[in-house]
């Protein structure tokens, strides 16, 4: 019987190391994945402390740019992982500062601990007056007539400045920013700016962006798909004939925010009260859900949310057999062309990153160029 129990105690003894082994070992080889995946600025020393807001500076295609960081309060960048990051553009002729001041990003990435980023857009002189005018080259609001001709109605419009250069070819007036500088290729710049300052988590890397900040993250969901592993425009999309989606069967979740009084940029019509055409949301939305491979048979469904109910805010998307889970959503609420706001809160921002968190780019852009 003795000789019995020992050979029980010695299975059992051999059991439990393997075990703890085995154990050890998922963990070194999860722990591998996920530093692989921690951006090259993970160890340096911060250029500035937790908790700060700070404008930085540098050049790029002739220009000299601009961009706001805030380090969340709990930011750790010896992160095994790194943390996730969001980058945020602002709307025409506003600027990077009153959007980190007033969009309500930065109290949401002190709750999340993500790194948030505000790029700052060209300024160009507006050919009639002194006045120097920030906006987004958002890939189409220099390039009318487009494949369907011109992106407003020529006899409406209410026209606005812009580069000379980038006039209409068809003597209309539909072009209203600076074509001549490529934002997209900033964007990508900038986030391998902050991976090389800041400990990222490559596969976490989101963009947001409001009215025409957001028609410019509708293009970046389809010319960067392979960098964010999702994005979310805000009362902004891309102008008729300009639709889009993502390169090399890439899947790009979107999440879309718009006003049921948005009279600026219409999110069920196609022609704005200053006489654009945009793309209406549920056209966004089903190009993207046909591109993630969606199931498209039982139609758009309602999805729950943080924000459900404030100021009428509802939701509904594709998310049923989408390819990576990448589903598509649009919500709605009872706002004109501004942030939609609860006293200090942007509950349509809580709602986004409730959606952007759970998304990931595997492998990421960053890690493939190294």
């Amino acid at each position: 019987q003795l000789t019995v129990l020992l050979k029980v105690i010695n299975i059992t003894v051999h059991m439990t190391l393997t075990l703890i082994y085995c154990t050890y070992l998922l963990w070194f080889m999860i722990s591998c994945v996920y530093s692989q995946y921690k951006s090259s600025g993970c160890g340096k020393k911060l250029p500035a402390e937790n908790g700060s807001t700070k404008t930085y500076y540098y050049s790029n295609q002739g220009y000299n740019r601009s961009y706001i960081v805030h380090i969340p309060t709990n930011w750790n960048q010896n992160s095994a992982s790194g943390q996730p990051m969001i980058i945020g553009l602002h709307g025409y002729t506003n600027t990077a500062e009153n959007f980190q001041r007033s969009f309500g990003m930065n109290s949401q990435a002190d709750e999340n601990n993500y790194l948030a980023v505000y790029l700052q857009a060209t300024y160009f002189k507006d050919p009639n007056g002194a006045d120097h005018i920030s906006s987004w080259n958002d890939g189409d609001c220099g390039l009318s007539p487009g494949p369907e001709g011109p992106t407003c109605n020529p006899f409406s419009v209410d026209p606005v400045p812009r580069p000379v250069a980038c006039d209409d070819p068809d003597g209309n007036s539909c072009n209203w920013c600076n074509c001549l500088v490529d934002d997209i290729a900033a964007i990508d710049l900038l986030a391998q700016m902050i991976e090389q300052t800041y400990c990222i988590d490559l596969t976490r890397e989101y963009i947001l962006g409001f009215s025409q900040g957001g028609m410019l993250t509708h293009s970046v969901a389809c010319e960067l798909a392979d960098r964010f592993a999702a994005a979310a425009p805000f009362h902004g999309a891309r102008h008729i004939g300009f639709d889009c989606e993502p390169k090399d069967n890439i899947t790009m979740p979107l999440f879309e925010v718009w006003g049921t009084k948005d009279q600026e940029v219409p999110g069920q019509t196609v022609l704005s009260q200053d006489g654009w055409y945009y793309i209406p949301v549920s056209n966004v939305q089903e190009k993207f859900a046909v591109h993630n491979g969606c199931n498209l048979s039982n139609g758009v469904k309602h999805v729950k949310t943080v924000s459900d109910g404030i100021e009428s805010w509802t939701c509904i998307g594709w998310h049923q057999g989408c390819t990576n889970n990448a589903s598509t959503v649009s919500c709605s609420w009872a706002g004109t062309h501004t942030y939609p706001m609860r006293g200090q809160t942007n509950f349509g921002l809580s709602a986004a990153w409730q959606f952007l968190q759970n998304f990931k780019r595997i492998p990421p852009k960053s890690a493939s160029i190294k």
